[in-house]
């Protein structure tokens, strides 16, 4: 492997794997969101969490944070496939999944910034996305196609 492959294939790991530790934290916002929505209505005063806003903002700048660094490491990724194998898809499991992960929160996004999308339906779309289709791609294909987009 030369060095602008290992070069590019560490860019396109470090970015990929940036992008989804922001979205873990988002995840985590998300949940935070759904816990103090849950104390508010039981009238709860004992959890001390910020506000819904505060919350729900900090979920949206995670998670964009994160698209934006996981769209740089699949743009990436696809150069270094394209150097590598001489082909940019595969179509393998992981690609397809992890396609469609960034494509949930690709929507979800758009529709926050056309429509407003905000509070528990946001974060429930966030958490649906991030553990539906972003596990599966990044745990349970391992597990079901060993070998599959191994460097």
């Amino acid at each position: 492997m030369s060095f602008f492959q290992h070069k590019i294939l560490g860019l396109h790991l470090l970015l990929s794997l940036g992008g989804i530790v922001c979205w873990v934290v988002a995840a985590s916002f998300s949940f935070l969101f759904l816990l103090q929505e849950h104390a508010l209505k039981r009238k709860h005063a004992w959890i001390s969490l910020p506000a819904l806003e505060i919350l729900d903002r900090a979920h949206y700048r995670w998670l964009s944070l994160g698209f934006w660094m996981f769209t740089a490491g699949m743009v990436i990724g696809l150069l270094a496939a394209k150097v590598q194998l001489g082909q940019q898809w595969s179509f393998n499991p992981v690609q397809l999944w992890t396609l469609a992960g960034w494509g949930i929160f690709a929507v979800l996004l758009f529709f926050r910034a056309r429509t407003g999308l905000r509070g528990k339906r946001a974060v429930l779309y966030s958490l649906i996305g991030f553990i539906g289709v972003l596990f599966f791609s990044w745990i349970g294909v391992s597990y079901l196609f060993p070998g599959v987009h191994q460097p």
